[in-house]
């Protein structure tokens, strides 16, 4: 259940009118890293604009990060270097964007997901529904109650653009540089909106930023390399993130495999929802009838965001901070079983 309480004072005078009821642009970030890193981008942006309902459509922009080092795409690269830099130059992205779209909706997201036919409407409900929070995630590990403790996903959310949301953002950068924690900006972001909660539960807090945050119901947005079993629970998502499903072409494949298990139990097909028939690494992934679109929103990359130097050392002022993102001894044990039964659970993942 996603918990939200009463809106802060500072907050209380936000013109609400202002903000529109659907998302100003949906933006991604992308690296040339590999090909089949290309190829989730350009998949992600045809997905996205072929599955709105009507036009005008919501923009896609893919923003490219520089300076990423190759591979085969077959690499796990979870916990390595090059992945840290991948995400601390994503979350500036993010802290960008907040800061220059104020009073806007943004829904930020990584490449490695579908956004499935409806989910334009069924997600800015459930945005209304939540009470229009500042950050609004993904919930990590579905509907497992393990998860409480740590329940955002920071690889899907709708933002609203202010100076506090990027003021948040650049925190989180720079937490995530100095302290590289096992799960990189994730760690950071729940550290900092749940860990210190002094309920232990996800919603208003006033450390460090006033923010009001909470997360998308479960059956909206669905993680994992493998989709439901139960058909009624398939049909019901809006959104695939291909966590869990190792590198970029596991990432491809794990996506490719749900949205075809969704268009049949949907009984829906490529062809009316505009896709070509599927996405691999030689297909040109742009929808034929779709190019006027396409062009309109071609991808916006912006000026290269060097990564934050990644630290060796851990110790010092990173490990102080760390040991203050839980209250009690208790919420401490609880981060360790947590980390080490994720770890297990993302065997062989690579971003998430």
């Amino acid at each position: 259940m996603s918990h939200i309480h009463a809106m802060p004072a500072q907050f209380s005078s936000h013109n609400q009118s202002r903000f529109q009821r659907f998302p100003m642009g949906i933006f991604s970030v992308f690296s040339i890293q590999n090909a089949v890193q290309v190829i989730l981008a350009r998949r992600f942006k045809a997905v996205a604009l072929a599955t709105q309902p009507q036009p005008p459509p919501v923009p896609v922009y893919l923003h490219e990060l520089h300076g990423i080092p190759r591979d085969d795409a077959l690499v796990n690269s979870f916990g390595s270097t090059q992945w840290r830099h991948v995400l601390v130059a994503k979350v500036m992205h993010w802290a960008e964007l907040a800061a220059k779209h104020h009073d806007s909706l943004l829904l930020c997201s990584d490449n490695d997901i579908s956004l499935l036919p409806g989910w334009l409407e069924s997600l800015v409900q459930s945005f209304e529904d939540a009470g229009r929070p500042d950050l609004y995630f993904q919930r990590e590990g579905g509907d497992d109650a393990f998860f409480d403790p740590f329940p955002y996903n920071s690889g899907f959310f709708l933002m609203r653009g202010s100076e506090f949301t990027a003021a948040f953002w650049r925190h989180v950068a720079r937490r995530t540089a100095q302290e590289q924690p096992g799960f990189g900006d994730q760690t950071i972001v729940n550290a900092e909106l749940v860990a210190l909660q002094p309920d232990g539960a996800p919603g208003c807090t006033a450390h460090p930023l006033h923010l009001r945050h909470a997360h998308f119901p479960p059956k909206l947005v669905v993680g994992g390399p493998v989709p439901p079993s139960d058909a009624n629970a398939l049909v019901r998502a809006r959104v695939h993130h291909a966590t869990s499903s190792g590198g970029a072409r596991g990432k491809l494949t794990a996506l490719e495999n749900f949205l075809e298990a969704w268009l049949a139990a949907a009984n829906i097909s490529r062809a009316a929802v505009g896709l070509p028939r599927s996405f691999d690494e030689t297909e040109d992934v742009s929808p034929p009838h779709k190019s006027e679109v396409a062009q309109a929103t071609s991808s916006h990359v912006g000026a290269a965001t060097p990564p934050v130097p990644i630290p060796i050392s851990q110790g010092g002022e990173a490990a102080s901070t760390r040991g203050r993102a839980y209250k009690t001894s208790s919420q401490a044990r609880r981060s360790v079983s947590f980390s080490h039964r994720l770890m297990l659970s993302r065997k062989g993942a690579d971003e998430h």
